[in-house]
């Protein structure tokens, strides 16, 4: 038991309970010494409190490890962790490292964070935390709910070896909110992390990250986030990363292949631009762009569906590689939409084509 008098340095801890503890003050523990520290048990740390565990900060680092295990989670809020040492950390359960607040899991060290069983790491708060400070060994270990509330800063910070870890069920969490902080995605697995992003978080992608992305990275590309790529992501990338998409060209919406340029529109397979409405979305621009190639490939349907501004795009070279069978498939309409100059061009290539124009 303890004794009336006055609580000082060389006080023996070992005769207080946690009741006695509880009654002392931080001006009481102010003289709190190196050996009473080490002298400490769970049932003594039971009786600190969140306001009086920051008077024995100076000798933290001396309390036994299992006697931290006293600290209950309501009172470990007044524990300065940076003071622990990494054995001390490590002894602490999920339940107690729950209960610390975002601004003491911001004050550990890379070195202490390491410390912490990798199971634990979904109970911190992390909202204040240098991200960095987590190793990447570590960092596939974050729950989807950490994932999701990192901040931009958090984000803007994550490094190659973070991002290169990242797990499917994390990749699902990352928000739209948070895709403009990347500072890069090529580091993005192209199995576990690309198909799994959510189509909000894709559709968010600034148009200058979204031109980084590597080719594996954009053929990874699911249908449900082709059909949300906008414009300007589309009008980011070159002519070989279009050719990338893959048949997911298929699920661009209309608006979206405004973005095709004649910087990026000749080098895809034709064949694979089959969605809805998509042909019909083309403009006379983009019709004069494509290559000789592509020009072939218009198939007899799509010819037959070629507005007359769309045929005023096509130009006297191309003419040659407009099959003489999707000539004649041109409505009257949009056959008056053909140039002089393409037809005199066509009247040139082949007797089948003379036909076509003759039968117009």
């Amino acid at each position: 038991m303890a004794t009336t008098i006055k609580f000082s340095g060389t006080t023996d801890i070992s005769a207080y309970t946690s009741a006695d503890i509880a009654k002392l003050t931080t001006t009481d523990l102010a003289s709190f010494s190196k050996n009473q520290a080490l002298a400490l048990t769970a049932d003594i740390m039971a009786g600190f409190s969140a306001t009086t565990l920051p008077a024995i900060t100076g000798v933290l680092k001396n309390i036994p490890v299992d006697a931290l295990s006293g600290i209950s989670a309501k009172n470990i809020v007044g524990l300065t962790v940076k003071s622990l040492t990494t054995d001390q950390v490590k002894a602490l359960d999920a339940t107690q490292l729950a209960g610390l607040s975002s601004t003491q899991v911001a004050a550990l060290s890379k070195t202490q964070f390491l410390a912490i069983d990798a199971d634990s790491i979904e109970s911190l708060n992390l909202a204040g935390t240098t991200i960095s400070n987590i190793d990447s060994s570590l960092f596939d270990n974050l729950s989807n709910a950490q994932i999701a509330k990192l901040t931009t800063t958090q984000i803007n910070g994550l490094t190659a070896a973070q991002i290169g870890v990242i797990t499917a069920d994390q990749a699902s969490a990352f928000t739209a909110v948070q895709a403009p902080a990347f500072k890069s995605m090529t580091a993005f697995d192209t199995t576990n992390v690309i198909p799994n992003l959510d189509p909000k978080f894709v559709a968010a992608i600034p148009a200058k990250l979204f031109s980084a992305l590597t080719d594996a990275e954009l053929t990874a590309l699911t249908e449900d986030q082709a059909k949300v790529l906008t414009s300007a992501q589309v009008a980011s990338l070159t002519a070989a990363k279009v050719t990338a998409l893959g048949a997911d060209l298929g699920s661009l919406t209309p608006a979206a292949l405004a973005g095709l340029t004649k910087l990026n529109i000749n080098a895809f397979t034709f064949t694979n631009l089959s969605g809805d409405n998509q042909f019909a979305a083309l403009t006379s621009a983009q019709i004069a762009a494509l290559s000789n190639t592509q020009i072939t490939a218009i198939s007899a349907d799509q010819a037959g569906s070629m507005t007359a501004a769309q045929v005023a795009g096509l130009t006297a070279a191309q003419s040659p590689y407009f099959e003489a069978a999707d000539l004649g498939q041109l409505t009257p309409r949009a056959f008056a939409g053909l140039s002089t100059a393409v037809i005199a061009a066509l009247k040139e290539t082949t007797t089948e084509h003379i036909q076509a124009i003759t039968s117009e």
